[in-house]
């Protein structure tokens, strides 16, 4: 997370602005922490442990509620109010109230003129944090607070968030103890094999959850489109110039992401575009990794639907990469169908069906091949499906026509 605020003064600006709390930033009218009251510091320490429980977040101080509830009044903070949030004082009091310590700091930003106070938390690196002090019935001894995208900090009061906690403390746990064996294999000269791999597949696994957790989509069928660089570097591209990529990609008559979708908001490491209503995401990471899912609006799904989806996607793709600088870059697709045993595929007035739990295509290619060989890659793409479906072998010729009739400029 720091290095979001590394040397981008906008990126202050952008989440002062922002106006919208989620699970990842909070809003607080401007205080002092030295004239705050027991039971306010305990409500901000709620916010804290709750975020760091959950993905890390921001808390900005300095910004007020309209008449709607919404925040949107950026006031700022006045010298000493700035000055009162000492780190060492904050730090001491968070500290003590809570098990391990929680890693956060302090910014006070100027932006537009303006001073505020915003809290960076990171996520926890081995354990959860548990409140071990009570403070006036605002926080609770022996709670675990987590952050929801209502943008509430509650306790984890359900089960299934329990076994999250306690899931991302083993895969914490596996990651550290992934990082000491690459160090020994690289000071005793040995490769480390597919190091980035994992960064990949929990990159996704965020983003799914995330999405899931949003639209309560978790055991509907959906269609599923994930592309990455073979290459897993986080922190590759600036938000802007994945935003520039993007608009470059886009071919409206395609209809690949609807015109709408265009408008994404920035988190700390991607651009982010979701719909509850539509039930439709996609995210664009700074490594380079996409992500789409869009849950199926009725269990019946024609098959002319996924040779379309391929052919549009692809051409997406190729041209995604291509304007990210990676054209001659190894990339890997991957089409999936989410609980394929709910789906009805249809093929020429047929239903078809799968007894497979996943139903999956992929490719490995660079852009620059893609590009120059759509109708095929695409044809691939849609025909692994087909297959699994146990949809009659579609002509590949015919495949690569239909594949053309999508890529035609209408």
């Amino acid at each position: 997370m720091a290095g979001f605020f590394d040397q981008k003064e906008q990126s202050f600006e952008e989440l002062v602005y922002r106006g919208v709390e989620s699970d990842e930033l909070d809003y607080k009218t401007h205080m002092s922490w030295r004239t705050m009251s027991r039971a306010a510091k305990g409500k901000l320490l709620r916010h804290l442990i709750a975020f760091a429980n959950t993905r890390g977040g921001y808390l900005v101080i300095g910004v007020s509620e309209d008449q709607f509830g919404n925040p949107n009044i950026c006031t700022g903070v006045s010298q000493a109010e700035a000055g009162s949030f000492d780190p060492s004082a904050v730090g001491s009091f968070v500290n003590s109230h809570v098990e391990p310590p929680i890693d956060f700091t302090i910014e006070r930003p100027v932006v537009r003129g303006k001073k505020y106070v915003i809290f960076v938390i990171r996520p926890f690196k081995h354990l959860p944090h548990v409140c071990t002090n009570s403070i006036e019935g605002e926080i609770q001894s022996g709670v675990f607070y987590i952050r929801t995208v209502e943008a509430s900090s509650r306790p984890a009061r359900r089960a299934m968030e329990m076994q999250e906690l306690i899931h991302r403390a083993l895969r914490n746990e596996r990651e550290a103890l992934g990082n000491v064996l690459r160090s020994v294999l690289q000071d005793t000269g040995l490769a480390a094999p597919e190091q980035s791999k994992g960064n990949r597949e929990d990159a996704i696994e965020a983003s799914e959850h995330y999405f899931h957790r949003r639209t309560s989509s978790f055991d509907l069928p959906q269609i599923k489109f994930t592309a990455c660089p073979e290459n897993f570097l986080p922190g590759k591209f600036t938000l802007q110039e994945l935003r520039s990529a993007f608009f470059k990609a886009l071919r409206e008559e395609l209809h690949f992401l609807h015109k709408d979708e265009a408008e994404a908001l920035p988190t700390p490491s991607s651009l982010r575009y979701i719909s509850m209503n539509t039930k439709r995401m996609w995210q664009l990471f700074d490594s380079g990794l996409f992500c789409f899912f869009a849950v199926l609006q009725k269990a019946e799904l024609d098959f002319s639907e996924i040779i379309r989806l391929c052919a549009v996607s692809v051409d997406f793709f190729a041209r995604l990469y291509t304007a990210l600088g990676m054209k001659d870059k190894t990339l890997y697709l991957a089409l999936e169908i989410v609980n394929p045993q709910k789906v009805t595929m249809i093929y020429q007035g047929r239903s078809h069906h799968t007894d497979d739990n996943r139903c999956i295509a992929e490719l490995k290619s660079s852009a620059a091949e893609f590009a120059a060989a759509l109708q095929e890659c695409a044809s691939q793409l849609a025909s692994a499906i087909g297959e699994q479906f146990k949809i009659p072998a579609f002509p590949m010729k015919q495949m690569q026509q239909t594949v053309h009739q999508y890529l035609e400029k209408k």
